[in-house]
């Protein structure tokens, strides 16, 4: 799976004091669909990512102290794997994702 440069630098950099929470790993699943449909959807429209109230409650986990189960995307796949990245909470918490600006919870 390509690593988006963005979360390239932010591993190589602080991962010991910050956790870092791509938009696209809650793109939502899309196994049930064919390869054909998958590579359809429209990725820059909200309806593709999960609630602004599900980045809302892992913001919130992470900011109490809870460790998270963070979804991997597959670009290859179109999809969610069925693995999950551990994620523990961390002193900073980056959000990263323009349509996460959407939601006024993160105004």
């Amino acid at each position: 799976m390509p690593v988006p440069f963005t979360a390239n630098c932010v591993n190589k950099w602080v991962t010991n004091i910050l956790a870092f929470i791509p938009e696209d790993s809650y793109y939502k699943d899309q196994s049930h669909l064919s390869m054909e449909e998958r590579v359809k959807t429209n990725y820059d429209h909200s309806e593709c990512d999960g609630s602004p109230a599900c980045y809302f409650s892992i913001f919130q986990a992470l900011k109490r102290g809870s460790a998270i189960e963070l979804p991997v995307y597959s670009y290859v796949e179109h999809t969610r794997m069925q693995e999950t990245v551990r994620v523990e909470p961390k002193k900073v918490i980056i959000l990263e994702g323009i349509l996460l600006l959407t939601d006024a919870a993160f105004a």
